[in-house]
């Protein structure tokens, strides 16, 4: 019927449950690939579904390796240092070997001049969908974060900002304070924002660092 959006998918999923429940494991694996190809982004609804089925499976002593078809894209959160050289050969080598150790599903984080950039580029090319959490708006963020560093790393924020499948901006009022710059990558992981805030989080970056009030 005329359900809302997740609801198709829960329906499907508990019938899958249901299944494994009952030992009808083949009937179970069929249900829940189609459960997962109604709504296949619902990753954080999959995730729990996957979950309760690796707690079934272990307690009928059944094996569970078959779930990780179905496991979310491995998310990447990325976050370094602006001082890197534009050409830094084994800054891209070391990069590399950890997509290729932890794959390349979903990448997180800002685009700053430097690192942020360098695993940004090198994870798109390997196959990553970019989320970019900027932690103000992006002029600003561009002149205080990309910029300074030279006019190749601006176009290369540019073109990975086009390239971003998602990007959500801490909308702060301050700006780009000392608080957004250390919110941005706890909004990165996951963390709720309205509790790291306070009042002197808000002070504008360029004041702080003069000491102002």
């Amino acid at each position: 019927g005329a359900h809302a959006p997740d609801t198709r998918y829960w329906l499907t999923a508990t019938r899958a449950e249901a299944l494994l429940l009952l030992d009808r494991e083949l009937e179970a694996r069929a249900a829940l690939r189609e459960a997962i190809a109604g709504t296949p982004r619902a990753w954080e609804d999959h995730a729990v579904t996957l979950r309760q089925f690796r707690l079934i499976l272990a307690e009928q002593n059944r094996p569970a390796a078959w779930l990780d078809a179905c496991r979310p894209p491995a998310p990447t959160h990325f976050a370094g240092p602006i001082g890197v050289a534009a050409g830094d050969t084994r800054l891209a080598a070391s990069i590399e070997a950890a997509i290729v150790a932890n794959g390349a599903g979903i990448a997180v984080g800002a685009l700053a001049a430097g690192f942020d950039i360098v695993a940004a580029e090198l994870l798109v090319r390997a196959g990553a969908e970019l989320h970019v959490m900027l932690p103000a708006a992006p002029a600003a963020f561009i002149a205080a974060s990309v910029a300074p560093a030279g006019d190749s790393w601006c176009s290369r924020f540019e073109a990975l900002l086009a390239e971003g499948a998602q990007v959500d901006i801490l909308d702060l009022p301050a700006g780009l304070s000392t608080g957004a710059a250390a919110l941005g990558p706890l909004a990165d992981r996951g963390e709720r924002v309205g509790e790291h805030l306070a009042a002197d989080d808000l002070v504008p970056r360029d004041a702080a660092a003069r000491g102002e009030d």
